[in-house]
């Protein structure tokens, strides 16, 4: 997009391949950051039952929406896929590829959805923890033990 908003207003003409692409990459990274934000537990339903304590209620939950996650993604990738052939006859008149390649972005975002909602349900169920902070706390908790000690630190 900044090439296109370059090229218009310094050259005064504007590239037509250029909003192609940044259509291709905004789907690519928009169904992947889906799929992050589903290793990571960011989604509604798990922030909602969060402030649950017992580890049966916990783990009940959490392997039902983990189910919900896995069958809706599944779902979601069977269509994507399902588009394809479709979608792969197409192509951008700019670009001259097949829309197919944007299109793939929804079955590979969703399978790895799936994936994702799995490992991170073992995760939680049997015990073991990431080794990435999954919480803005454990985060910052991470950051200060690495943290180096300024001047004013030093001198205490």
């Amino acid at each position: 997009m900044s090439w296109q908003v370059f090229s218009r207003y310094v050259t005064s003409s504007s590239t037509a391949w250029a909003p192609e692409a940044a259509q291709i990459a905004f789907v690519w990274a928009a169904l992947l950051a889906i799929a992050i934000g589903v290793r990571q537990g960011k989604h509604m339903v798990v922030d909602a039952f969060s402030a649950v304590k017992t580890k049966t209620v916990d783990v009940v939950l959490n392997t039902f929406t983990t189910a919900v996650v896995v069958v809706i993604s599944l779902v979601l990738a069977y269509y994507g896929l399902d588009s394809l052939s479709v979608s792969f006859r197409r192509t951008f008149p700019a670009l001259g590829i097949a829309t197919g390649w944007m299109h793939l972005a929804l079955p590979v975002g969703f399978i790895c959805c799936a994936i994702f909602a799995t490992e991170t349900w073992a995760r939680r169920t049997f015990g073991s923890r990431s080794a990435a902070p999954s919480s803005v706390t454990d985060q910052l908790e991470t950051l200060d033990e690495y943290a180096v000690p300024t001047n004013s630190e030093e001198g205490r």
